[in-house]
């Protein structure tokens, strides 16, 4: 890993530690952990099948059971991402609908959320 991605690790780890808290037991933070890992990974669909098994899981149930059933703070969590958060889509892929695009690059699409 290059410098650049170290830190970048580093910080997505102190994220996940941080946002982990708001879960009273450990399976429903490691599956926080495993949903973010999928959505970050690639995965060509992020479907709850796809991110299951790009994470190492048989089966959807519990990132399912994350999002459906556990019991966490929705707000808490907001307010912890938004201490500073910056998303970077660097696929330069045109968005939906956007047929008049079609044959012209698109800039990278930055979006920053600082508390």
């Amino acid at each position: 890993m290059d410098v650049e991605a170290d830190v970048w690790a580093a910080e997505l780890e102190s994220l996940l530690l941080r946002v982990g808290e708001r879960f009273a037991r450990v399976e429903p933070r490691r599956r926080m952990r495993d949903y973010v890992r999928g959505l970050l990974g690639p995965v060509g669909r992020k479907n709850g099948w796809q991110l299951a098994e790009y994470v190492g899981h048989k089966t959807p149930d519990g990132l399912q059971r994350l999002l459906g059933s556990c019991r966490w703070d929705p707000d808490k969590v907001r307010d912890d991402l938004q201490e500073g958060v910056l998303i970077v889509n660097d696929t330069r892929c045109a968005p939906r609908g956007a047929e008049e695009s079609r044959g012209r690059e698109n800039p990278p699409l930055v979006i920053a959320v600082t508390g």
